[in-house]
């Protein structure tokens, strides 16, 4: 009880010494906060997308499967390799596929035409990510088959919007790309879909289907005491199986099942991680400059520390003192910095969502126990590396120097001189090191804004159309539209060219094997793969991409033609 009283007069001591300097303890909360701030921002970041757990139940068991070969991995699937997977039930309890919906669908009535983003979903795609239902349910095996009914599950705030959540718009009729589907469910406000979307449609994957059109995304749930490595090894399997079905498949291709938390979390693990080193070394500097600001102060209050060393304080207690302050400073600091990072996230979220990794659909950055431990760990780190040295600097007393008039030019003040000096220069070596790192990201930045893409994007605006209903199931259809539509377009009078493809050339293509005609296979059934992308005759005007050799594709080249295709330099070079 005796040393908790005394620690508590510490604390009072320190509070009334504190309030004497307001200054100075501005001054050192303002630098502490804006260092435990950045990193306490920071951390949150990391906290949602590294550590905290997916909003799915028993997450640890879900895995997203991956399209692999020897140039990289993928997300997509087709819709037979889609089927071989759901066959693998002896490591996997559900397995789903689900696409991205294009730009959306329009949806009409119940109130104003909107469009809204709908994705295709397997059957088992609620259960393996645990949606729960607000009202209704979801779908059934015969309405997951290709011809089953056109049914839709809507999110809660669809729900709201279009039908105010009236429990009798279950059953009912909307239209969507004119065509009726019948709302049979509502997912619960609490799941968080990724990819998001505010509708959902089924899959009807045709379990007879050859198509190779690589645009489904898979996830799987292992089954209890199956590991990922258990999993891999039934995947390569299920690829020697796959390339028996289907003699011409790539033979360098193959499955493979990863954590979707690591799948989530992406390319941003690396980044994130420098990130944090960086805003570690600002409150390292920060740190220094308070320990600065506690040694001249302390070179102030020599007289007073002597006077109390001279009525029997011992150098430990004036030790604990002058900590005692520290500690008041770094939890102020801390909860300003808490604040202050907390402000930073929720700003920069409400200004832009998609720039947070931790706000994309699934995670979210929040304030949970982690990031209140971390922010509490780093005041208490600060109160050692800015506290200490000050503290015990400060605590040295000499009666008969510190009576003088130039007590400060004795052999103490000459120790806290070194201090001060050791102290400055940390500052400058870290503010070096920031500086370093800042002049190669710019340098690295500004290397990347000069890669010649290999396009020009100036004057080109894109838009994105969503085809759907039995009206486009013919592709003759489709071609007509989307002709007519450039062909209106060109008629513009601001517009030069237009042209249409299936993505942008910065966006994914599509993957595809080929055989050069003529030439022997020395091994397997194909020569190679290529990105393919399907584009109109202008697409090379428009983006005004060179012709190194040959022709461009012209009106003529149409279906009833032969097939012609143009590749690129570095496929002529390689093949």
């Amino acid at each position: 009880m005796a040393t908790l009283e005394s620690a508590f007069q510490d604390l009072r001591f320190a509070l009334r010494s504190l309030r004497r300097s307001p200054a100075f303890a501005c001054a050192a909360v303002t630098t502490l906060a804006l260092g435990i701030g950045a990193n306490t921002a920071v951390f949150s970041l990391i906290n949602a997308t590294l550590f905290e757990p997916l909003p799915y139940p028993e997450p640890a068991r879900i895995v997203q499967l991956w399209f692999t070969t020897p140039d990289g991995a993928g997300l997509m699937f087709s819709i037979p390799e889609f089927n071989l997977l759901t066959e693998q039930d002896d490591v996997f309890e559900e397995s789903a596929a689900y696409d991205f919906g294009g730009p959306g669908v329009n949806i009409v009535g119940a109130g104003e035409p909107e469009q809204v983003k709908a994705i295709h979903v397997s059957r088992g795609y609620f259960r393996l990510f645990g949606a729960p239902l607000a009202a209704g349910r979801t779908f059934t095996a015969g309405e997951d088959r290709p011809g089953g009914a056109r049914v839709a599950v809507i999110s809660d705030a669809l729900w709201m919007r279009r039908f105010n959540r009236d429990p009798s718009s279950l059953g009912r009729a909307i239209s969507l790309g004119n065509e009726p589907y019948v709302v049979i469910g509502v997912l619960a406000p609490e799941f968080r879909p990724d990819p998001p979307a505010d509708l959902w449609l089924p899959l009807q994957a045709d379990p007879n289907s050859v198509s190779h059109a690589h645009y489904l995304r898979v996830a799987a749930r292992l089954r209890k005491g199956t590991g990922i490595d258990q999993a891999n090894a039934r995947l390569k399997l299920a690829v020697e199986e796959f390339r028996r079905r289907f003699p011409l498949f790539n033979p360098d291709a193959g499955f493979q099942a990863r954590p979707l938390r690591e799948t989530r979390a992406g390319d941003l693990r690396a980044p994130l991680l420098v990130l944090f080193v960086t805003v570690a070394l600002v409150l390292s500097i920060a740190c220094s400059n308070v320990a600065n600001l506690l040694l001249a102060r302390g070179a102030a209050r020599r007289r007073e520390i002597s006077v109390r060393a001279a009525v029997g304080a011992s150098r430990r207690r004036l030790v604990r003192q002058l900590l005692a302050e520290s500690l008041l400073l770094a939890v102020a600091g801390g909860a300003f910095g808490l604040a202050l990072g907390q402000l930073c996230i929720r700003t920069l979220a409400a200004w832009n969502p998609g720039a947070l990794p931790g706000a994309a659909p699934g995670t979210a950055v929040s304030l949970d126990w982690r990031v209140l431990a971390f922010t509490g760990a780093a005041s208490l780190c600060a109160v050692v590396v800015f506290g200490l040295a000050p503290a015990l600097e400060n605590s040295r007393t000499d009666l008969v120097s510190a009576m003088k008039q130039g007590g400060a030019r004795t052999g103490t003040g000459g120790r806290a001189a070194r201090i001060r000096s050791i102290l400055v220069a940390t500052q400058v070596a870290l503010a070096v090191l920031l500086v370093i790192g800042a002049g190669l990201m710019i340098r690295t930045f500004a290397a990347l804004r000069q890669t010649d893409p290999g396009i020009d994007p100036q004057r080109i605006l894109t838009f994105e159309i969503s085809l759907r209903g039995t009206r486009f199931q013919d592709t003759a259809a489709v071609a007509r539209l989307v002709e007519d539509a450039a062909d209106r377009i060109r008629r513009l009078p601001a517009v030069i060219a237009a042209a249409s493809s299936w993505t942008l050339p910065v966006e994914l293509a599509f993957n595809s094997t080929f055989i050069v005609e003529g030439r022997p296979l020395d091994a397997g059934l194909v020569h190679g793969t290529a990105l393919m992308r399907p584009v109109s005759p202008d697409y090379f005007s428009v983006f005004r991409i060179p012709l190194l050799a040959g022709r461009a594709f012209t009106s003529r080249d149409t279906a009833a033609m032969p097939g012609v295709a143009i590749v690129s330099q570095a496929m002529a070079g390689r093949f």
